[in-house]
């Protein structure tokens, strides 16, 4: 995967078999107030990436980076 993040439209990802869930999670420092994103680490090669407010839209769209990508972004941001 290239270090350009991918775009997924919620419903529109196409019928799969064997697709994996990402399994999202909020970060420890967020709010209750949907201001924040959640990140899912569970996929191989990939990590899913999407606005807290998606939880109630699920057509907004899913940035997906490669797994190489996304720790050099959090390198540089901790």
């Amino acid at each position: 995967m290239s270090d350009i993040p991918v775009l997924l439209s919620g419903s529109k990802r196409g019928n799969r078999s064997a697709v994996a869930v990402p399994a999202l999670r909020t970060s420890s420092y967020s709010d209750d107030r949907d201001e924040c994103v959640e990140v899912a680490t569970n996929l191989p090669r990939t990590v899913p990436v999407r606005d807290t407010k998606q939880r109630l839209d699920a057509d907004r769209p899913t940035l997906v980076f490669g797994y190489e990508a996304w720790a050099r972004f959090v390198g540089h941001i901790r």
